[in-house]
């Protein structure tokens, strides 16, 4: 009978802050996870806790009940009117 060892695999530093720097620049673990068949879930989060400028992203959001629902559209639509206002000052000091 012969036993299967599964090695885990090693990455380099390289890989490990290009890895980093897509993170940063906004994708997500798991877009990461699959692009480049990283299996471990905290991998990468120690790779940033590492290598990285900017904190781990956590990204998880729970929308339970109506008010939540309706809270999170109230967020967004104050994150759009201060948006517009920023464009609008931006201009005005340009």
């Amino acid at each position: 009978m012969s036993v299967s060892i599964q090695r885990r695999p090693r990455y380099n530093e390289t890989f490990k802050r290009h890895v980093v720097a897509e993170y940063e620049q906004g994708a997500t673990v798991t877009e990461l996870m699959r692009r480049y068949n990283i299996r471990g879930h905290g991998t990468i989060k120690r790779w940033v806790e590492r290598y990285g400028k900017k904190p781990y992203r956590i990204q998880t959001a729970f929308i339970r009940t109506p008010e939540d629902l309706d809270h999170v559209r109230q967020l967004q639509q104050r994150l759009q009117t201060l948006e517009h206002l920023v464009a609008e000052l931006t201009l005005e000091n340009r």
